[in-house]
Parts: C-alpha cells; sequence; structure tokens
C-alpha cells in the first residue's frame, strides 16, 4: 500500500517475496555441509535458478521445490517469511520503490535492517527445511535419469478440424 505516506508493507512485500529462493539456497547448502540430502537432483538444478530469480525479487523459481514437498516447504517458507516481515516492520523499514529485489533495498529507510530482517526470514526458512524435511535414501536422489528415459510421442493433429 502505497498511499498515504505508509511504505512498511511493500518493503515487507518486496523483501518477503526474496526469503523463499533464498531460504532453499540455504537449505541446500546445509543439506550439503550436514551430509544430510533432502534434495533430488533435479531440485537442486532448480535451485541454482530459484536463486538468481530470487535476487530479482522473482520468487516462482521456487515452486518446482515446493510442489514436490508442499506441504513442510509451504510451512518453512512462511514461518521465515514472518521473521523477516516482523523484523523490517518492527524496524521501521520502508520502500518507495513497489519491486527490484536486492537491487531496491539501499533505496530502503533503513537499509541495513532490511537486509537483517532477510537475511534472518531465509536463515529460518533454510534450517527449518533441513530439519523438517525427510532425508532422501541414495536412490531417490538421482532422479534425473528417469527424465532421459522417457520418449517424446509424435501427436497426429492431420485429422483435427475447427469446422
Amino acid at each position: 500500500m502505497m498511499a498515504d505516506g505508509i511504505y512498511g508493507p511493500e518493503a515487507v512485500k518486496v523483501l518477503g517475496s526474496m526469503v523463499p529462493p533464498f531460504g532453499v539456497t540455504i537449505a541446500l547448502i546445509l543439506s550439503k555441509v550436514l551430509h544430510r540430502p533432502i534434495f533430488k537432483l533435479s531440485e537442486e538444478d532448480n535451485i541454482k535458478v530459484a536463486f538468481p530469480m530470487g535476487v530479482c525479487m522473482i520468487t516462482e523459481g521456487v515452486i518446482p521445490i515446493a510442489m514436490n514437498d508442499f506441504f513442510r516447504t509451504v510451512i518453512c517458507t512462511a514461518l521465515g517469511d514472518a521473521v523477516c516481515g516482523a523484523i523490517a516492520f518492527s524496524m521501521g523499514v520502508e520502500s518507495m520503490v513497489p519491486s527490484g529485489g536486492v537491487f531496491v533495498i539501499p533505496a530502503m529507510t533503513n537499509p541495513l535492517w532490511a537486509v537483517i530482517a532477510l537475511l534472518a526470514g531465509s536463515l529460518v526458512t533454510g534450517v527449518l527445511l533441513v530439519i523438517i524435511k525427510r532425508p532422501l535414501k541414495p536412490e531417490e536422489i538421482d532422479d534425473l535419469g528417469m527424465e532421459e528415459d522417457e520418449e517424446e510421442q509424435e501427436v497426429d493433429l492431420s485429422g483435427f478440424s475447427l469446422s
């Protein structure tokens, strides 16, 4: 809501949209460090794309990860977003710029608190994902081979007519 000089919710929106991609990236790094695999190889590839998208405030890169473990992923990202929003809002972080990801943080009021809120929310998301996601068995991790085995089928549209 960018009316009447109220810019706090805008900052929470900008920061909150970056928490899920940053959080799943932190979860991937922590899972590698702790030798606790929680992501399939295809999900790891998606996270490598989701992170730079998140830098630009594009949260949709997390959708493929969330769809594989919807309940746990949504809980973790929602809690991380709540922490981020609570810190940003309580510390008076405001954004007159409606979008732009990390590139608009310098234009926010209290940009240091914006960064702290973003990092805290992302850490909460990442740590919670590592804690509550079920560790994968070795045979569950490599799912890339399944995609290569599937053959694309030809579709015959020669008999199709709109009349």
